[in-house]
């Protein structure tokens, strides 16, 4: 966290830097992953989530229809499908 106080007390937030290294180096420790990687928002991580994910054109991708258009999005960007389904009445989108 004091990585994060100090970025935001100089204003110095940049797509590159020592403070994206290490807001970087920080999640991959949270994660317990080898590297984490830095995305400019959430619809260029889902994006670089499904390339890596070996998505690829006409591919189906199940998502659900209670979701943010970001989601479809970065499906539709690979030339993939999005397949939504329902969401549980009785539970929504809690399998529990």
């Amino acid at each position: 966290m004091e990585v994060c106080e100090r970025l935001f007390d100089t204003g110095w937030i940049s797509s590159v830097g020592s403070y994206v290294t290490q807001f970087e180096e920080m999640v991959a420790g949270f994660a317990g992953a080898k590297y984490g990687v830095a995305a400019v928002n959430g619809t260029a991580a889902l994006h670089i989530s499904l390339l890596l994910s070996g998505v690829k054109k006409d591919d189906y991708v199940i998502l659900p229809n209670l979701t943010f258009v970001a989601s479809a999005n970065s499906i539709k960007y690979l030339g993939a499908e999005p397949l939504l389904i329902d969401a549980d009445p009785d539970l929504w989108q809690n399998g529990s």
